[in-house]
């Protein structure tokens, strides 16, 4: 993570940032806490964005849509996004079960090939609501 995305996390935001969680193509992703100990998750793109640039701008706007998308049982919710020292920062609700691929070791550890299909079908009823 970038220092100056660092220290005003930190500093300006009074997150207690913790391990990695991730890093995919864009981003990397970090456990944090809030001043009031609200866990949260911080994203964190790797490499800086031309904030004039009119797709970023757009996606910047839909930003704005998404933080309002708020309360739902199968989405994250997206509390805050900053653009520090030209990297995008968002802040989101921390979802603490895990993940997909988390899931599938789970299975394979307990000696089943993969993530059984009644359980796989219900992760696709999720994610179609």
């Amino acid at each position: 993570m970038d220092e100056g995305v660092r220290a005003f996390l930190e500093n300006e935001q009074h997150l207690r940032l913790g391990r990695r969680l991730g890093r995919g193509g864009f981003a990397e992703v970090y456990e944090a806490t809030t001043p009031q100990g609200v866990p949260c998750a911080i994203k964190v793109s790797l490499d800086p964005l031309d904030g004039q640039n009119s797709e970023v701008q757009k996606e910047l706007k839909n930003l704005d849509l998404i933080k309002t998308l708020t309360g739902h049982p199968n989405i994250v919710t997206l509390m805050d996004y900053w653009l520090v020292a030209g990297y995008l920062v968002t802040r989101w609700e921390l979802a603490t079960d895990g993940s997909l691929l988390d899931c599938l070791h789970q299975w394979q550890q307990e000696g089943y090939q993969g993530i059984p299909l009644r359980h796989l079908l219900r992760f696709c009823a999720d994610a179609a609501e």
